[in-house]
């Protein structure tokens, strides 16, 4: 292989570390520190306790749209002539997602300028809410082209682009389930969830690692 072409993998590979440590930071730790749960009348009152670390989270979700929308035209460059119309979706699917998680911060910073008023605020976080649902669709959709490119390019594993490819449906009855009101059972949340999760930080530390060499 090239060695322009494992640079340029190598570079996708960093801003797919981008993606996953911002995300991991400002969607899991930050809530999980802060006690967020499903109340947003309650989560006001929490973010009304901490808002320099509930802002912390805003600046990292803001990071992590912005390193969203470097990785699908990196992804795009190292993978297009696999299937051009794929990459072209690939690219639409993820970059259609960020306005919408965008709007979603617009108005988790609204909460705040809304505090002390916990009702308004909580209306806000709603809101917010429901853009995120919206915005994980296309988190969803993004996957099963990329994992059908990976398959096809050998850059990665297929074991990774079955992964990626799965995380796809995965996000997607999680969507569904919630669309519908429904309560998704604790271990099958676990299960869905857990495709997307090792098929993107696996594949992001294939492309650091080894620079879309695939070796078995």
């Amino acid at each position: 292989m090239r060695p322009a072409r494992i640079s340029q993998a190598r570079l996708a590979g960093l801003a797919y570390l981008a993606v996953v440590l911002t995300g991991m930071f400002a969607l899991a730790y930050v809530p999980s520190a802060l006690g967020l749960g499903v109340d947003n009348g309650a989560n006001s009152l929490l973010i009304a306790g901490r808002p320099g670390f509930y802002r912390l989270g805003l600046l990292g979700l803001l990071a992590n749209q912005v390193a969203f929308v470097l990785l699908p035209l990196l992804l795009w460059r190292l993978l297009a002539r696999h299937g051009a119309t794929l990459a072209a979706l690939m690219v639409a699917f993820a970059l259609t997602g960020v306005p919408v998680v965008l709007s979603a911060l617009g108005f988790r910073l609204d909460a705040l300028a809304l505090l002390p008023d916990h009702a308004a605020a909580a209306l806000a976080l709603d809101a917010a809410r429901n853009r995120m649902l919206i915005g994980m669709t296309f988190w969803g959709l993004w996957l099963l082209p990329l994992g059908v490119l990976v398959w096809r390019s050998g850059v990665a594993p297929r074991w990774l682009a079955g992964l990626l490819m799965l995380g796809c449906f995965g996000y997607l009855l999680q969507v569904a389930y919630d669309m519908l009101a429904l309560d998704m059972p604790g271990p099958l949340n676990s299960v869905v969830r857990l495709p997307a999760m090792l098929g993107e930080i696996g594949f992001c530390l294939w492309l650091l690692l080894f620079g879309g060499r695939v070796r078995i």
